[in-house]
């Protein structure tokens, strides 16, 4: 066999990808899921901030540095996190999704490349530092609440953390998909 033969063979073994069944349609609809979830997420998290300063405020924790500082690393984890999401969200919306084909590609597996920075680094980071907090505070808890209050955090605080990590991987894992899809 030559070259070009060994070439058109290979060629012929390639995989045809069909278009979107309904195009252009298809993919502004993923995009502003993409997009909707984020809100969603930032939202959430922006919650969370709030609960965690008025919990800041109502303890007085700048008057216990251990406590202090570990809602700071709490508020801290989430505000960089929120950010974060911000910046995406730009990145996502900065996708010119009438661009030439190849350039659309191109930057959509950019984008594709960061969300899994974000989710595979920084999340993982951000979860830890979050944890790290929620540890700090623990002295600060048995010393303010009730033992049994205190025992009902200590159990359940795994328990929402596992119950939240595997929420947080099946939506990792959903948007992921659902780039790869508009990458092709």
């Amino acid at each position: 066999m030559t070259a070009f033969e060994d070439l058109k063979t290979q060629w012929g073994k390639q995989e045809i990808k069909a278009p979107p069944k309904e195009g252009y349609k298809a993919i502004l609809e993923k995009v502003s899921s993409i997009k909707k979830k984020q809100k969603i997420t930032n939202v959430i998290l922006a919650i969370t901030v709030g609960i965690l300063l008025a919990f800041f405020m109502y303890i007085a924790a700048y008057n216990h540095s251990m406590t202090a500082f570990g809602l700071a690393v709490m508020i801290t984890a989430l505000v960089i996190r929120i950010l974060l999401e911000v910046l995406s969200t730009k990145k996502l919306n900065m996708l010119e999704l009438d661009a030439e084909a190849s350039l659309y590609k191109k930057n959509v597996n950019l984008y594709y490349q960061e969300r899994k920075t974000i989710h595979f680094i920084w999340t993982p980071v951000l979860i830890l530092a979050y944890i790290l907090g929620f540890v700090l505070l623990l002295p600060s808890f048995k010393e303010n609440l009730s033992y049994g209050f205190f025992l009902y955090i200590i159990i359940s605080f795994p328990i929402i953390m596992i119950v939240l990590g595997t929420f947080i991987y099946q939506q990792i894992a959903n948007e992921l998909n659902i780039i790869k899809e508009l990458k092709q």
